[in-house]
């Protein structure tokens, strides 16, 4: 694998690191994966990939609270990033509950006029 080669001459790679975690997932070596994307995380907290990633393996094993959060921290590292909203809605679709995403994922937007409602 490239990205072994890659993290014997930099330990510190988060995006050789990524790889490794996606190949160790796609292998069923999920603790292995989670290790590493541990050591990517405390290398650079700010990666939303990261914890998107360890969301995505907690599905797998069921573990829906604890995926919630970590897909709670990916949207909240980067707005812009849409992988944790999806994969969310794909989660639910799946199990045939609510498809949107928490409201504390949501962005807040000034609040709508109400019109009267006719009587």
């Amino acid at each position: 694998m490239e990205c072994k080669k890659v993290l014997k001459n930099d330990e510190q790679n988060v995006s050789a690191m990524f790889v490794l975690a996606n190949v160790y997932t796609k292998q069923g070596r999920t603790e292995l994966a989670m290790m590493v994307l541990d050591n990517a995380g405390h290398i650079d907290p700010n990666r939303a990939e990261l914890p998107n990633l360890q969301g995505v393996i907690l599905l797998a094993q069921k573990k829906k609270s604890q995926a919630l959060e970590k897909f709670r921290a990916a949207a909240a590292l980067r707005v812009d990033y849409p992988e944790p909203t999806t994969t969310w809605a794909r989660c639910c679709s799946r199990r045939r509950t609510s498809r949107t995403p928490p409201r504390s994922w949501r962005r807040r937007s000034p609040s709508r006029p109400t019109s009267p409602r006719r009587t």
